[in-house]
């Protein structure tokens, strides 16, 4: 099973409610908690209010042009690929999407998590920054 990104913690989910389903696990560039930061839980904060008064189409145009991660820049058929995708949903179902996704905590399923496990993080990530989720290290340490 692999989890990249927000898909960490659908993998995360699917390794503690069915685990004899996942034979090994790989989590890439993701996390367990999203809330971790000052800075995510501002964000958590504001981005379901932000999808309700603006709407998901609106910031769907703005994530075209925005580089929050410091990364690459989008290719125009990406940006508005990932404007469409956006603007899908109805501002109510964006929002409780938003609240859901910051809401999750799988941080007490990772000690027992018992399949082989691959981790992996960037160095320069700016999205999920490795320095974020210590809990990581902690149920490293813990096994070796």
């Amino acid at each position: 099973m692999l989890g990249y990104s927000q898909g960490g913690p659908i993998a995360l989910q699917l390794v503690h409610d069915h685990p004899d389903l996942v034979g090994r696990l790989i989590l890439a560039c993701t996390c367990a908690f999203n809330m971790a930061t000052l800075e995510e839980r501002l964000e958590g904060w504001l981005l379901p209010w932000m999808l309700l008064l603006l709407g998901p189409g609106f910031l769907g145009k703005v994530a075209r042009f925005a580089n929050v991660t410091g990364g690459k820049r989008l290719t125009p058929e990406q940006a508005n690929w990932i404007s469409r995708l956006m603007a899908e949903p109805p501002r109510q179902t964006a929002a409780s999407l938003a609240r859901g996704t910051m809401a999750f905590d799988g941080r007490p399923w990772l000690r027992r998590v018992e399949v082989p496990t691959l981790i992996v993080a960037g160095a320069e990530d700016k999205a999920v920054p490795p320095i974020t989720p210590p809990y990581w290290r902690a149920v490293l340490q813990e096994r070796s």
